[in-house]
């Protein structure tokens, strides 16, 4: 390897083939600051540096902060590359010569939006993970937010160029498809990641312990009666409500449920009430609602159960999350 210092119109003699680099030396500086918008955050957003020969970038921080090595004695442009700020709102340096904070630059824009997104990591067993990531398609960008936190409610100021759509994903690549919400609040709910687990799921969960369905479910709806169907050689589970093709509470009266697995914590488990409307229900949600799409909600109530083995009958607490596609 070869390296040295020379000057401007030096001539360099080649030796090899290869790749060469010429790196202009500058005493360093460092600028740092918090950028805001309507108050909150820019989490993990493009932050440019421009000295007109030199575009970088760095991301801000979970809190808005931001940090960024320069050039001494060079005229400096910082700002968001968030779309709807830009170089319009740059922070102007002249000759910068010692290390900078400007504190916090709030950008108060209409055309940015406060996005909030709440939910809660879980893994397949329905235990609590405490981390993971948030992914938001906001039209064209892809943006993948770090979460510290199991249990979390985050208001993010975003620059809304299309359609929002919000998925997740685990520190080991797990997924979840994208779903979408008919309001700037992604309620998420339970979000399940798990290596492995297919798109559509059903997770039950009871005192005694859980289970999750996945895979081959089927999801009709008749006339605003939608039906969620999984069946296999050992266990079936179907759940009906009513829903006029929105997201929010239903009605517990109108929702029904079937559920048999003899293989479920050893003992087995049958609720049979596929018509009744005092099934047990005490809440019914829809999250987030597509026509044609996805549909993720969640149901708890209080059920008469048969335990099979022994076999023997009371009411158990159920509490569950489904995620299908019509």
């Amino acid at each position: 390897m070869y390296h040295g210092l020379f000057s401007d119109k030096q001539t360099l003699p080649v030796q090899s083939s290869g790749i060469y680099a010429v790196v202009h030396l500058h005493e360093p500086a460092t600028i740092k600051g918090v950028f805001t918008g309507q108050g909150l955050p820019f989490v993990k957003q493009p932050v440019v540096y421009d000295d007109g020969e030199t575009i970088q970038r760095t991301l801000t921080t979970n809190n808005g902060n931001w940090e960024i090595l320069v050039p001494k004695n060079k005229n400096i442009f910082i700002y968001p590359e968030a779309a709807c700020v830009g170089q319009n709102h740059s922070i102007v340096f002249n000759a910068v010569n010692e290390t900078n904070h400007v504190g916090t630059k709030n950008f108060d824009i209409p055309e940015l939006k406060q996005i909030k997104v709440k939910g809660k990591f879980k893994d397949c067993n329905a235990q609590s993970l405490s981390n993971g990531f948030i992914k938001i398609q906001n039209g064209p960008k892809t943006e993948y937010i770090y979460i510290p936190e199991t249990d979390f409610e985050w208001q993010i100021p975003l620059c809304v160029a299309g359609p929002l759509s919000f998925g997740s994903a685990g520190i080991n690549g797990e997924k979840m498809s994208d779903i979408r919400f008919q309001t700037n609040t992604a309620e998420m709910g339970n979000i399940f990641l798990c290596q492995g687990l297919e798109n559509q799921y059903i997770s039950l969960r009871t005192p005694g312990g859980n289970t999750m369905y996945s895979g081959d479910i089927s999801v009709t709806d008749q006339n605003g009666i939608y039906k969620i169907h999984f069946k296999s050689t050992a266990q079936e589970f179907l759940l009906t409500f009513k829903n006029n093709e929105q997201s929010g509470l239903l009605a517990p009266s109108e929702g029904n449920i079937l559920w048999k697995d003899t293989g479920f914590i050893s003992k087995g488990i049958e609720i049979n009430c596929p018509t009744s409307n005092t099934c047990g229900f005490e809440e019914i949600l829809v999250l987030s609602y597509q026509k044609n799409g996805w549909i993720k909600g969640s149901f708890k109530g209080n059920f008469w159960a048969k335990t099979l083995q022994p076999l023997t009958a009371k009411n158990q607490q159920i509490e569950a999350d489904f995620f299908v596609k019509l």
